[in-house]
C-alpha cells in the first residue's frame, strides 16, 4: 500500500493543509543522525517556498479560467482585455516594488477584477520570497549533505562502535544513502524551481509588453545617478539596476543569454 511505499522511499511527513515534505532517514549510527539532523528545517522551508508559489500560481490561473498547466504568459493575455476602460486607458497600472512587477488598480474595475490584480500580486510577493530565498536553503541543506558525506568512508568502522551488524548494518548503510540523496535531490529541486520562477518573470515582461502594459524603461546604467535611488517603493522611473525585473528586461537585447553571475540561477 501506499504507506508500505513510503517507508521503502522517501520518508514523507505532512504538514499544514495537508501538505507533505521529505524528511530524511534514521540510520541507527548516532553520529550520521546528528549529522543529518539539521537538514530538517530547510527542507520544510524548501519544500513551502516551492509549494507556496505553485498553489498562488495555480490560484490565479483558475480565476483567469485557465487550467494549471497554462503560463502566467497566458494569464496576463486573457487578464489584458479585462483592464481596459470603456476610454480606453488602462484601468491598472504596471509598478515596481523592489524591482518585481505589480499591478495597481485605477478607478472603474470590477470587484472581480480586482480579485484577480490581487491574485496575481500574490504570486508576484511568492515569486519573489523564492527568488531571494532559495539560495540561503540550498546552501543550508548542501552543507547538511557535504557534513554527511565526511562519513562516507567510516560507515563500517561506526557500526561495529554502534554494535551494527549485517542485516541493521545494511539498512544503515541503505538510509545513508538514500538520507544524501533525498538532501541532493531537493537542492536539485530548489534550483530547479528558482529557475522557472525567473523564467515565469520573463514570461510576464514579453507578455505586458505585447498587451500594452509595456514594460517600464531601462535604468540608468550603473555609475549613474538616480535621484529616487532612495524610494522604498520604486516605481517605473526608480528602479535599481540589480533589480530582478531590470535584469529580466534584458531578456529583450539581442545577444542575452539569461541572468548571470556566482554560477547561481
Amino acid at each position: 500500500g501506499g504507506g508500505r511505499a513510503s517507508r521503502r522511499g522517501l520518508s514523507v511527513r505532512r504538514v499544514r493543509r495537508g501538505r507533505e515534505f521529505v524528511t530524511l532517514r534514521h540510520t541507527g549510527l548516532r553520529p550520521l543522525d546528528d549529522a543529518f539532523r539539521p537538514a530538517g528545517a530547510p527542507l520544510r522551508e524548501a519544500a513551502d517556498l516551492r509549494d507556496n508559489t505553485q498553489s498562488a500560481s495555480v490560484s490565479f490561473k483558475e480565476l483567469c479560467g485557465l487550467p494549471p498547466v497554462a503560463s502566467l504568459k497566458q494569464c496576463i493575455q486573457s487578464l489584458a482585455p479585462r483592464l481596459q476602460s470603456p476610454e480606453g486607458p488602462s484601468c491598472a497600472s504596471l509598478v515596481l516594488r523592489e524591482g518585481y512587477p505589480c499591478l495597481e488598480p485605477g478607478a472603474g474595475l470590477s470587484d472581480s477584477t480586482r480579485k484577480l490584480l490581487t491574485a496575481y500580486n500574490t504570486v508576484i510577493a511568492e515569486h519573489k520570497q523564492l527568488i531571494e530565498n532559495a539560495d540561503a536553503v540550498q546552501e543550508r541543506i548542501a552543507q547538511v549533505q557535504r557534513d554527511g558525506m565526511v562519513f562516507h568512508e567510516q560507515l563500517q568502522s561506526l557500526g561495529e562502535k554502534e554494535g551494527l551488524k549485517g542485516h541493521k548494518l545494511s539498512k544503515a548503510v541503505e538510509s545513508f544513502a538514500w538520507n544524501i540523496t533525498v538532501l541532493k535531490g531537493q537542492c536539485d529541486l530548489l534550483h530547479s524551481a528558482k529557475t522557472e520562477a525567473l523564467d515565469s518573470l520573463r514570461q510576464l515582461t514579453l507578455a505586458f509588453q505585447a498587451c500594452g502594459l509595456g514594460p517600464p524603461p531601462e535604468p540608468a546604467p550603473p555609475g549613474q545617478h538616480n535621484s529616487q535611488q532612495g524610494d522604498p517603493h520604486p516605481t517605473q522611473h526608480s528602479v535599481p539596476h540589480s533589480a530582478p525585473y531590470s535584469t529580466l528586461h534584458a531578456a529583450q537585447r539581442p545577444g542575452w543569454s539569461g541572468p548571470q553571475g556566482n554560477g547561481r540561477v
